[in-house]
């Protein structure tokens, strides 16, 4: 199986899970970089506790033997979700205050960035390992006054339950924030309050929750 690396790590792993239950098993192979390298290895960590043999290949690609059984984990236990909690993060960087427990500092979860990036608000920031956050931060990035933050690295928004740039330039110009969009930057220019109005979620839930706390 021949994937490309920039468009989801979600096809990666539902191939890792279903793969070694065939009898001939299989190969993944990557065209181009795998981003969001930090969801799939958290696969690989459930299914080699779950006595499933996954083997790396120098290219960064996998083999993955075939007739593997399942076993149960002695211990598994899911990590608070970085992505879901990246709203909260932004609501209290744009002046909420919202108590957030349970997320784990040391997490592999790419989305664990948006931490770091909420701190890079003004400046350029890579959203190429986490795009699922950047609806979020774009909200943040709206409520600095004064500051202009670009966002690279997000070729892959395009192709996410909606085109998340087009959307979240929509969104903004709701709000009364100017917005500058090209192929490969997303630029905001900080206001000092949002407008309201009506807004489309272009049937994207993380479009709909970023307007919301916009909202706030």
């Amino acid at each position: 199986h021949i994937l490309p690396g920039n468009v989801s790590s979600q096809f990666v792993t539902g191939l890792l899970f279903s793969l070694p239950l065939l009898d001939e098993g299989g190969e993944i192979e990557f065209e181009g970089k795998l981003e969001s390298r930090g969801y799939v290895d958290l696969t690989i960590g459930v299914l080699r506790d779950s006595g499933i043999d996954v083997i790396e290949k120098e290219n960064g690609g996998f083999i993955i033997p075939g007739k593997q059984k399942f076993s149960r984990p002695k211990h598994l236990e899911a990590e608070v979700d970085w992505s879901g909690a990246a709203f909260w993060l932004t609501a209290n960087n744009i002046g909420n205050d919202i108590a957030i427990h349970g997320l784990n500092n040391d997490s592999i979860q790419p989305d664990r960035s948006i931490a770091d990036a909420l701190e890079n608000i003004g400046g350029e920031i890579d959203v190429s390992q986490f795009p699922d956050s950047f609806p979020a931060l774009t909200v943040a990035a709206a409520c600095a006054a004064g500051e202009t933050t670009s966002f690279i690295g997000i070729e892959r928004l395009r192709m996410k339950e909606s085109d998340r740039a087009a959307a979240m330039e929509s969104a903004l110009g709701k709000f009364g924030v100017k917005t500058i969009v090209t192929q490969e930057r997303f630029t905001v220019f900080g206001e000092e309050s949002l407008n309201g109005g009506r807004f489309e979620s272009f049937g994207d839930h993380r479009i709909a929750m970023s307007i919301a706390i916009g909202a706030t």
